[in-house]
């Protein structure tokens, strides 16, 4: 019978008993060539011991053999399961890094906001965005605070750059503010190179004013700076409104035509600031 086809027990038994028998038959040769090491065929007869014997030690060894890679493999299992822990705590920390980023940038903009106006008297109000009218005309934005936050039609509103309209209506929690550049919108403002006095209307455009009333012989340029010269008591004195980006002189005509960028636009901040009290209160 090929003895591949016996049962897996009897194999690894044949196994045992034909190491037993090599090593025995090893270990009476070389207990024999111990007794006649003086000669050439006792060395022989150790040599071929030894040979006899190698399985033997083998087996022997095999245990520890199996020990020490086991314990590498533990090891490496380790390993394994650390650097897996390391890597979910570096995702931890960076999505902290980001949360913090976040943080960081919130307060810069809620520092913009009060650093524009703080060497300023009127009492202001930092208040949320509730949400944003993005049709095209009229160019409106809606406040998450209202009356009980004390906001009235009418107040200035202001970005971190500068004015961006006024209140057009009020109820107990939420406020309308129409932006300045809405077709009907009109702010008083100085040249600030030199202080000519002028207005600026909305155009229905949500990134252009127009610059009304300036004579041919005006000295205007572009790049010149906008702002809120105080008149009519609306907007206080002061503020950002626009930079001048073209200037046209249309021959025959006795005004210039002059249109300007709006310096803050609605959506670049969550927040905005309302004028609570103004200069003329």
């Amino acid at each position: 019978m090929d003895g591949s086809a016996l049962p897996q027990g009897r194999r690894q038994r044949r196994r045992i008993v034909a190491l037993t028998l090599i090593g025995a038959v090893g270990l009476g040769v070389f207990v024999v060539a111990e007794k006649l090491s003086d000669n050439a065929l006792g060395a022989a007869m150790r040599e071929v011991g030894m040979t006899l014997l190698a399985p033997v030690r083998w087996v022997g060894n095999l245990p520890e053999a199996m020990d020490r890679r086991e314990q590498r493999s533990q090891q490496a299992q380790t390993l394994a399961e650390e650097l897996e822990a390391e890597q979910r705590e570096v995702l931890r920390l960076k999505a902290r890094l980001q949360r913090m980023a976040a943080l960081e940038a919130e307060n810069n903009r809620l520092r913009e906001l009060l650093d524009a106006t703080q060497a300023l008297p009127q009492k202001l109000r930092v208040v949320p965005l509730a949400r944003l009218d993005l049709h095209p005309a009229p160019h409106r934005a809606v406040l998450g605070e209202g009356r009980e936050a004390g906001l009235r039609e009418g107040q200035p509103v202001l970005g971190a750059s500068g004015v961006l309209g006024q209140l057009r209506s009020v109820t107990r929690e939420e406020a309308v503010l129409t932006l300045a550049t809405e077709l009907d919108h009109a702010i008083p403002v100085v040249i600030q190179r030199h202080g000519r006095q002028t207005i600026v209307h909305g155009t229905g455009e949500p990134h252009v004013f127009r610059v009304s009333w300036l004579p041919q012989n005006a000295d205007v340029r572009i790049g010149d700076l906008l702002l809120t010269s105080g008149l009519g008591g609306r907007f206080p004195p002061g503020y950002p409104v626009g930079v001048v980006a073209e200037v046209r002189s249309p021959p025959g005509e006795r005004f210039l035509e002059v249109y300007a960028q709006p310096l803050a636009r609605i959506g670049d901040s969550p927040e905005v600031v309302v004028v609570l009290e103004n200069a003329a209160d």
